[in-house]
This record gives structure tokens, sequence and C-alpha cells, in this order.
């Protein structure tokens, strides 16, 4: 994290204004945080008065089979309303390893009477195998549900629905499977959650996948304005060369939480629903942060051989803000700004 403090004189009449800007990068662009499944220890970042984003590493539990699992969990409270995005990896006494991929983000809440609260939600649910020859995918959970909360306590409902799949094969024969899950209350907060899994051939089994959950709120409605934030969490699964042992590994890595303008992320969400069509630089706050740091390499590198530009960036279409979302993309940026007065 970095902090620059600026300061800043203006006279106004007989008075003069001082004006101190504390600038703050967080330092939160995509490849940044990595906090699940690589040692991070629990922590709670407060976003505000009324959001915060907390982190929670499970003990290591042994069942009475030999099998021993791990659990990961990242929860997002944003004006009382929570979301979760966990992540158990489990392992069998003959090595077989399991990854279970859990999101739950309750949407609205809604006061019935004086006696009782209803409450949505949205969740999905992806369980990820290793296999001799790849990994082993299950089919994707979705679920919309309401709890009534009343002096009964808690009555849930839920239903179940399809999401959208995508198939895509490459000149080479490689075949991308993308799987889009948009979804959100009537209000002002919405999710997106993606499923991609690469295969080199159509009846091979995926040799990678990528899930990523995008939540935003932008606490817009026609009486109050609230808490505006956006959060995105990636997670990198593969099967691992077990060079030590002798034994491949199930190998994921977690990218987040990454903080975006809620624009971005509300724009992006409709243009993927509207095309079915998604990669990891469809976010436009994204893809100008790739295309930042990509200039910046060049820039560093500008004494020596011109850097090639990479597969990593975004394109022209989605790396500029072409005004369908607010702020200039650069996001993770808090600018506050503390004023004296001198007379």
């Amino acid at each position: 994290m970095e902090t620059i403090l600026t300061i800043h004189y203006e006279k106004v009449g007989t008075v003069v204004l001082l004006k101190i800007v504390e600038y703050i990068h967080m330092g939160n662009v995509p490849g940044s945080f990595r906090i699940l499944g690589n040692g991070a220890s629990p922590y709670h970042f407060q976003l505000g008065k009324l959001a915060s984003i907390s982190m929670k590493e499970g003990e290591r539990k042994w069942e009475d089979n030999g099998k021993r699992s791990q659990k990961w969990e990242v929860s997002y409270n944003v004006e009382g309303l929570t979301c979760t995005f966990s992540i158990t990896k489990s392992t069998g006494i003959n090595s077989d390893e399991e990854l279970k991929i859990e999101m739950e983000d309750n949407t609205c809440r809604e006061k019935i009477n004086r006696h009782a609260i209803k409450q949505y939600s949205s969740g999905f649910t992806q369980i990820v195998g290793r296999a001799e020859a790849g990994l082993l995918v299950e089919d994707m959970i979705c679920f919309h549900a309401n709890s009534t909360k009343d002096v009964r306590g808690y009555v849930k409902g839920a239903s179940m629905y399809v999401p959208y799949t995508r198939n895509t094969t490459n000149s080479s024969g490689g075949v991308t499977s993308t799987t889009i899950c948009p979804y959100g209350s009537s209000g002002t907060r919405k999710g997106l959650y993606v499923t991609e899994w690469k295969k080199k051939k159509e009846n091979e089994k995926p040799y990678m996948g990528t899930i990523a959950h995008y939540y935003a709120n932008n606490g817009e409605n026609l009486f109050t304005r609230g808490i505006d934030v956006g959060l995105s969490m990636m997670v990198k699964i593969r099967v691992s060369n077990g060079a030590l042992f002798g034994v491949d590994e199930l190998d994921f890595t977690v990218d987040g939480p990454v903080q975006h303008p809620s624009s971005a992320i509300l724009y992006m969400i409709k243009e993927v629903t509207r095309t079915g069509m998604w990669t990891p630089r469809a976010c436009p706050h994204c893809a100008n942060i790739q295309r930042q740091r990509r200039w910046q390499s060049e820039s560093d590198d500008s004494d020596n051989l011109p850097v090639a530009p990479g597969h990593g960036h975004g394109n022209s279409q989605n790396a500029r803000n072409h005004g369908v979302f607010n702020g200039d993309g650069n996001g993770s940026n808090y600018e506050r700004n503390i004023m004296f007065f001198i007379n």
C-alpha cells in the first residue's frame, strides 16, 4: 500500500483554505492479494462504515474414512447483506482430490410486516476433481432462494435454473466451454458467476479451468445513495505435474478480492449477458489496468529492446472508457480530502 500526501493552498476572500489530499493506492490490480490457497492469514478489511471484506481459513479436518479437507472463505458485507465465496479442498486416502467451490449472495431483504422479514439470495456450487488425464468437472448447480423469518424461525424455499453455456473451437481443435450465470435483485445489487473450461480436443477432459465471480452494489435508488462497490474473485484450476512425489496434484490459485468501479462491473454484466461471451478481460476496468501495466513495462524497458505486446492485455474496444461506466477505470485508488480553514 502506498500513501501520498499533497498540500494545496487556496485563498477565498479573507480565508486561506489549506487542503491536504491523502492519496492511497491499495495495489488491487488483477494478480494482487491472491489470498486463498496461498497461506494468507485471516483478515478483516473495512470499506467505509457500511461495507467490509473478511477472509478466514478453516482448520484442517480429518474424517473417519481418512479423508482430510480444508476450507477457505471470503465474505463481503455491504449494507447488512452478506455475500460468501468459499473453496473446500478434500483429499482421500487414495490421493483422490476434489475442489468444492460455493457462492451465496443475499441480494435483497424485505420487511413483510413487524413480525416477518423475507430475504432473497442466489447461489452456485461447482465441484471439480482430478482425473487420470485432466480435470473431472461436475455439472454446476445454480439456485435462487428466499428465506422468511417469522415467529416460526426460518422457512426456506429454493428453485434451480439452467445457466447459459457457449462452446467455441479454435483452429487447432481446442474447445473452450463458457457458462455464464447472471443474477441480481430488482434493486441495485447484481452479480455474475462464470466458469470456463479448456480442452485440447473435444473428446478429452479439460486440462484447465477458470471460475470467476463478479459483485456490484451501486447503492442508488429513488430515495437514498448507499455504498458503491464492485468486487471480483477469480479461481484458476489445473492439474500440476507432481515431480516431487510422482503424483499429479489438483492445483488452484485465487486472485482477489479485487476492487472495481461498480459501474464497470454492471456494464460488463450487461454485455456478457447480451452476447453470451466472456473473457478475463471482459471487465473494462481490468482491461484498462492491464493496458497501463503494459505501458509501464514498455516505459521501463524503453532504453533496451522494445517489449512485444503480450496476450494478457485488452484491445482498444474494452480497454477504454467510452462513457459506459463512471470513472477512468483505474480503481483501487482512494482519495481523502482533509480541510483546514486559516483566518
